[in-house]
């Protein structure tokens, strides 16, 4: 596995991975999320900027996703505190097939954990 750091809050690198995660697909005729949606603005709009995490390798953005604390709209059931949940979670293209995916989920985990949270919920 490759070595990657982790930053939070740059609603603008990862709009540029979520970007271009949904154009590559939609490429492939696998259509994930709507490319405007995806603006660092729109992001902004739909979720804390706290709660992005941006992982690097050599200098460049490699991965998103966002973690939030509450997700009235897929969970309302869930007490405070019974999980974070991870949204929006992208590879850019240029680093895929390189188990990528697998170190963003074991870092949101992670996090998880050394929070003290029971669960971890993904969309």
């Amino acid at each position: 596995m490759t070595d990657l750091t982790f930053t939070r809050g740059d609603v603008k690198a990862a709009s540029g991975v979520l970007t271009a995660t949904a154009a590559n697909l939609a490429a492939r005729g696998e259509p994930l999320w709507p490319v405007p949606s995806l603006t660092p603005e729109r992001l902004k709009r739909s979720y804390p900027a706290e709660g992005w995490r941006v992982a690097w390798r050599e200098g460049v953005a490699v991965g998103a996703y966002v973690l939030l604390t509450e997700d009235a709209l897929f969970w309302p059931e869930d007490a405070p505190g019974a999980a974070l949940y991870l949204h929006k979670l992208g590879i850019h293209p240029n680093a895929q097939g390189q188990g990528l995916a697998f170190q963003l989920l074991e870092e949101a985990r992670r996090e998880t954990r050394d929070a003290r949270i029971p669960f971890l919920r993904l969309d």
